[in-house]
């Protein structure tokens, strides 16, 4: 495939701009502009991409302004895929997470504490990360790369977190005074 064949490909078919073909190709995009009208390459047919739906699998046509890592072809599957992660609320969830998350890390107010695995009554530092703000923690939810502030994950567990040796006696772990379960 010759250059001018390449862009039009890029174009086309991997909906690439002027400047990203130009910058795989290595010439000006003055040129690519040149050689797509050689090859007959009209701006709409680089306008259009033709992706499945991230969810359902459907065929969907998508503006190339609007295209996206996930496509989907109704707001039905969009919500579709944000159900499918369980969530468990629990009124004192995010207060304790903010306890354990401020024994090693330096926590502000806009600062979001994370349950990994949706269960806000699962405290263990290794599922929290914290997020500088809440865009930021919605946009790790939608599969952004996000990069947490700070992640329990890869923190080792200090001793008076860690849990109790088998011989000792065991912390009573029971909800606040006047608070059950079902309140939520």
């Amino acid at each position: 495939m010759n250059k001018p064949e390449q862009a039009a490909y890029l174009y086309t078919s991997e909906h690439k701009t002027y400047r990203q073909i130009a910058a795989i190709i290595g010439v000006s995009p003055a040129s690519i502009d040149k050689w797509l009208k050689m090859q007959g390459v009209t701006a709409e047919m680089g306008e259009w991409a033709n992706v499945k739906c991230a969810f359902c699998g459907n065929e969907l046509r998508v503006m190339r302004s609007r295209l996206k890592a996930k496509n989907y072809c109704s707001p039905e599957c969009y919500h579709a895929t944000r159900q499918q992660r369980p969530y468990v609320p629990w009124r004192q969830g995010q207060r304790i997470a903010r306890a354990v998350a401020s024994k090693y890390f330096a926590l502000q107010p806009a600062h979001v504490v994370h349950h990994e695995d949706g269960d806000n009554r699962n405290n263990v530092p290794a599922n929290l990360k914290v997020f500088a703000s809440q865009a930021h923690h919605m946009a790790y939810h939608h599969g952004s790369p996000v990069e947490p502030l700070w992640d329990g994950a890869n923190q080792p567990n200090p001793s008076h977190l860690s849990p109790a040796p088998s011989n000792a006696p065991q912390a009573n772990l029971t909800p606040l005074a006047g608070i059950q379960d079902d309140d939520c």
